[in-house]
């Protein structure tokens, strides 16, 4: 935006402008003028958008600059919760406080956190924020859940405690990090968890409705290698093992790891490693749909 030609008999003495690039202009914050002259004019660091207004204070013209910051403010978190974090910086930088919080009562730290972008939340940190915002032990069950094993080391770092459950459910970030069966991610953060002392045989509150899958899901006193065994992949499932999970530990229908596996038809590369005492499987058993076709003699 190019600022209009001002008259030198109208250009007020406390109202001035630095170009700082990318038509961005920086304002002083309020004029100076003794008298009713003294009134709000922009906050420093904010882009200039799209128009002058003109009043007239004790017969002397007087320029404003107004800002369209809610627009632009609009623009810009929009963006963010569509995962474009990095523009903290330059909403930030625009005039926005780190501690703001949409029209539902999500803060920038919050969506920052959704998406895993632990530099967002330092910036946010450094401006005034604090990781209490976050909720409940820094939401570290929300890191797991969400696959961000780097948020999770930031968090654990800054005091979150790695096997505080939930007051409802019961479940730890360990289970949380146990909801699907999409591991790439989540076993890392399997490891970050069990690295700094997460206890691999925590077990749920039974019978109640959790968040952590889609609808209608109730915990079962389970714990997380019983996930691991429904969910979690070889790698998983040892990973918890060399942690010292208990391979035979019963939830509140008495079944154990080996059961959920074999509910949830996993594999025999997955059930081999959770036979404990008497229960074993064949390495060169086939599958049912295999025995069922038979064997021709030619």
């Amino acid at each position: 935006m190019v600022l209009p030609r001002w008259p030198s008999w109208g250009l007020h003495p406390h109202l001035f402008f630095m170009y700082s690039g990318a038509s961005t202009y920086i304002v002083s914050r309020s004029c100076s003028c003794p008298g009713s002259c003294n009134r709000e004019v922009a906050r420093p660091g904010r882009s200039i958008a799209s128009h002058v207004e003109v009043y007239n204070d004790n017969e002397e013209l007087h320029y404003f600059i107004f800002i369209e910051h809610e627009l632009m403010s609009s623009h810009l978190l929009k963006q963010i919760f569509d995962g474009r974090t990095d523009l903290v910086f330059d909403s930030l930088a625009a005039g926005m406080a780190a501690t703001h919080q949409d029209d539902n009562g999500v803060s920038l730290i919050q969506w920052c956190s959704y998406y895993g972008d632990v530099s967002a939340i330092r910036f946010l940190l450094l401006n005034g924020e604090s990781l209490q915002s976050l909720g409940t032990n820094l939401d570290l069950n929300g890191a797991a859940f969400h696959g961000h094993w780097r948020l999770c080391k930031f968090l654990i770092e800054n005091g979150a405690d790695v096997n505080q459950a939930l007051p409802d459910t019961g479940e730890t970030p360990l289970h949380a990090a146990l909801c699907t069966s999409n591991r790439m991610a989540h076993d890392l953060v399997i490891r970050v968890l069990l690295s700094h002392g997460a206890n691999p045989n925590c077990v749920t509150k039974p019978s109640v409705e959790t968040g952590g899958f889609m609808r209608d899901c109730r915990t079962k006193g389970e714990t997380p290698l019983h996930r691991a065994a429904a969910f979690g992949t070889e790698e998983t499932i040892q990973l918890l093992l060399n942690a010292g999970a208990i391979i035979d530990a019963k939830d509140r229908n008495g079944e154990t790891p080996l059961s959920w596996g074999s509910w949830y038809l996993r594999p025999d590369s997955i059930l081999q490693k959770l036979c404990y005492g008497e229960y074993r499987i064949r390495s060169d058993r086939k599958t049912m749909s295999a025995y069922l076709l038979g064997e021709p003699h030619a």
